[in-house]
């Protein structure tokens, strides 16, 4: 491509094409609203770099070495898919677990059944004895319940109602949270899935070897990669990761992130006081 304006190196373009945020100790990968103006054929044609996606892809490119270094790329995308991979996996396992709740508070019927049946037939209950013989609310037949002598089925029946408002309200906690965790699988499912599409531009047959080898589909061998052109698939990774570090899924990397953690952390602190 023809050398940037001003005579800059690519990189020292893409510096400058890029904003300094105080706030956050970094540059801005992506130009705000204000400045930014929409991509068309011939923006391309007069400024080749625009065609890497704005500051985002110029400055990824020109510090990284752009389509001569695939490798960088496939690192970041692979960091991106383990901590995908990881938050999918807690999530899978907090959705089983409130839907073994659920299972478990399902079954307050059951339980207060059994309470009322003591509390019915607890005047013809012995003292001392071990078990306590009622009819069944449900079938109407005779059936003997088991009882704690050293309680007596007065006792039990009040721990048997405590524990049914206890599935109650369990139900009604739980049912919300299983909702959020089931979309959050959702969402990272879609993640992974586009994570593993894009290519980075991979044109020859040992990139797509590479690709293939990194479980990118439709990788084995030479021609365009089924995640697009290198412009887009740099700015979707992009936009990916700042997704995650935004739902707080990963943690932010690179030049001011440990102060934009601090930051974070203090914000937590200050929520609680």
């Amino acid at each position: 491509p023809p050398p940037p304006p001003g005579g800059l190196t690519p990189a020292g373009a893409a510096l400058s094409a890029a904003g300094w945020c105080a706030a956050q100790g970094q540059l801005l990968l992506h130009a705000s609203a204000a400045v930014a103006a929409p991509l068309t054929a011939s923006t391309v044609t007069s400024d080749p770099y625009a065609a890497a996606g704005g500051p985002v892809g110029v400055l990824f490119a020109a510090v990284y070495g752009g389509a001569g270094d695939k490798d960088v790329f496939r690192r970041e995308r692979e960091r991106l898919l383990a901590g995908v991979r990881t938050a999918l996996k807690k999530n899978t396992a907090r959705v089983k677990n409130f839907e073994e709740q659920l299972r478990s508070a399902a079954a307050v019927d059951v339980t207060k059944n059994k309470a009322d049946e003591l509390m019915a037939y607890q005047f013809s209950y012995k003292q001392g004895s071990t078990y306590l013989d009622v009819i069944d609310f449900e079938t109407g037949e005779t059936k003997q319940v088991e009882i704690d002598p050293l309680k007596g089925p007065m006792l039990m029946a009040e721990a048997l109602y405590k524990k049914s408002r206890k599935q109650r309200r369990t139900a009604g906690a739980v049912e919300p949270l299983l909702e959020a965790a089931a979309a959050e699988v959702e969402y990272l499912d879609q993640v992974e899935f586009t994570l593993t599409e894009l290519t980075g531009g991979v044109t020859t047959a040992a990139d797509g070897a590479a690709a293939a080898a990194a479980g990118v589909p439709g990788g084995g061998g030479g021609g365009s990669g089924p995640g697009g052109s290198e412009a887009n698939d740099l700015l979707t990774l992009e936009e990916i990761s700042q997704e995650l570090v935004d739902a707080r899924l990963m943690a932010p990397v690179g030049k001011g992130a440990a102060a934009q953690l601090k930051r974070e952390e203090k914000a937590k602190q200050n929520g609680k006081k």
